[in-house]
């Protein structure tokens, strides 16, 4: 997983020619001049390009599903203005545009007023990453929510789910689950997801454990072995409070076939054991062969 200006060990786009700036040192000017000379794309990491005129990497922009339709794209509102305010977009620049359902259109920008004009260069549809990840979780305290929601999006989860249990002590209501969906369509924008983390409705442990074909249950516990990779289409994280599991559930998650994965030698917040647990799936999913290419 590469962060933003850094290269990626995973190597460029498979429609492109390996690149220095995807694979030596930090992203630069000169490897992107380099890159210019050998006639290469170049590239911050896989499904990031930088604009061939600036050498910086593009800017996303989001969009509802439906809005990437036709040739030309019309940007208004917070979206346009963001773009034209903050990261100083203007006509010539190329940037992307995300319906958040797969949806990518590359555009280049032809009008930058109160609104942007955009000229579609390519349009194409992104796959979700496989296996698809459901963090089910006990909820954290205060600003921690907002910090997992946000980089459970950057390490690629599907979608995550508030989970009742004995010893949580957040409820959250139709407040935190608007900004945490907000939050998500942000941390899409700056990872670059063509598909956005969906923010589902608060799930009672039975519910989190119950069976669904192709699925494997996962608790995260110290109790259990090292993760291992499942070959599943999908895989369920059930994430506890603070206070742990109680006896009782953990029996519930035994009857259930649930498997206990230890996911690090140390205690964890929920928000980083969420994240971590999340990381070490894909990566290790990714070992057997089972995650597909593409952004999630």
């Amino acid at each position: 997983m590469a962060a933003r200006g850094r290269p990626s060990e995973a190597g460029p786009a498979e429609h492109h020619r390996p690149c220095p700036c995807a694979t030596q040192g930090w992203t630069s000017k000169g490897a992107f001049r380099a890159c210019r000379r050998g006639g290469l794309t170049p590239e911050v990491f896989p499904g990031v390009r930088i604009d061939p005129e600036s050498g910086l990497a593009v800017h996303a922009i989001y969009l509802d599903a439906g809005g990437l339709s036709g040739d030309r794209i019309t940007v208004e509102g917070e979206e346009a203005r963001h773009a034209l305010r903050v990261k100083r977009v203007r006509e010539g620049d190329v940037v992307r545009v995300l319906d958040g359902c797969g949806g990518v259109a590359e555009c280049r920008v032809i009008g930058a007023g109160r609104s942007l004009e955009l000229e579609v260069i390519e349009r194409r549809a992104a796959a979700p990453t496989a296996p698809a990840v459901h963090v089910y979780s006990a909820t954290p305290k205060g600003p921690r929510l907002d910090q997992m929601i946000d980089e459970l999006s950057q390490a690629g989860a599907a979608s995550w789910r508030p989970l009742g249990t004995k010893l949580g002590v957040v409820d959250p209501g139709e407040g935190k689950t608007e900004r945490a969906r907000r939050i998500a369509r942000e941390a899409s924008k700056q990872s670059q997801r063509a598909w956005v983390m969906r923010i589902e409705a608060k799930a009672a442990l039975q519910e989190a454990l119950s069976q669904a074909e192709g699925e494997a249950i996962i608790v995260a516990d110290g109790s259990g072995a090292p993760y291992r990779a499942t070959g599943a289409a999908a895989v369920r994280l059930l994430v506890g409070p603070e206070g742990g599991w109680t006896e009782a559930e953990r029996a519930a998650a035994r009857a259930a076939g649930a498997v206990f994965a230890s996911f690090g030698p140390h205690v964890m917040r929920i928000e980083t054991a969420a994240v971590v647990g999340t990381g070490v799936i894909l990566s290790a999913e990714a070992r057997e062969g089972s995650v597909k290419p593409g952004w999630t």
